[in-house]
């Protein structure tokens, strides 16, 4: 939830919006791109002083869930009014913070444990069944890492080149440094943030804590194995 969140969100990231009537049916986007409506469902963001209104990306829709993408057109304002439409009705407006910086790690839960959601250089799922190596690459799919080298329109799938973020962050895993290798935008997807790192050697084998950090500003912790 947005009233939640007090870093602010980051253009050109996801954004989940919980409510009640946000959506008749549930949908999910099928297409290359992302729609700007789905299932007659559409947000919008706007900042009157500058005369600046800009569709959100929609992922995905529900009765209690919207997922969207956050437009990178709002890079460089620290709040927007946001509204949801279904057709010609609208919710209330919201003003909702803006932040050139917003990280956090994209995790899944198994086994009642939730973990960071990360690859093997093989890209294999990274979990208990798969640990980390210590000494290898693996790759971490996160959310919010801010402007990139080369800009990608909102709602488009990035190209398979080379697309970094213009500020590295700071990753440790277990408490040591993770050397970063790689940080942008992940190929093929839209909006996907990737970090690639060196996992640290001399780790104990189970459950460690990841933290990132990027321009000063820390995501929330996440939970690797590592052996």
């Amino acid at each position: 939830s947005f009233v939640k969140n007090q870093q602010g969100f980051a253009p050109g990231s996801y954004l989940s919006l919980f409510g009640t009537g946000l959506s008749e049916v549930t949908r999910l986007f099928y297409t290359p791109y992302l729609p700007l409506s789905l299932a007659n469902v559409s947000v919008s963001f706007d900042v009157p002083s500058d005369n600046v209104s800009v569709p959100a990306s929609v992922v995905y829709v529900s009765p209690g869930q919207l997922n969207i993408q956050i437009p990178w057109e709002l890079a460089g304002y620290t709040s927007a009014q946001m509204k949801v439409s279904i057709g010609l009705t609208s919710s209330a407006v919201m003003t909702v913070p803006i932040n050139t910086y917003s990280p956090g790690f994209f995790e899944y839960l198994t086994g009642g444990q939730s973990y960071l959601a990360a690859q093997d250089a093989s890209y294999r799922m990274i979990g208990p069944s798969n640990p980390a190596q210590g000494g290898s690459i693996i790759l971490l799919y996160s959310n919010g890492l801010g402007p990139v080298t080369t800009p990608i329109p909102s709602g488009q799938p990035t190209p398979n080149q080379q697309i970094t973020t213009t500020v590295t962050p700071q990753v440790t895993i277990g408490g040591k440094p993770a050397q970063v290798v790689f940080s942008g935008l992940s190929p093929q997807s839209i909006g996907l943030y990737q970090v690639n790192v060196k996992v640290p050697t001399g780790l104990s084998p189970g459950n460690q804590t990841v933290k990132m950090s990027i321009n000063g500003v820390d995501a929330k912790d996440a939970v690797i194995p590592v052996k």
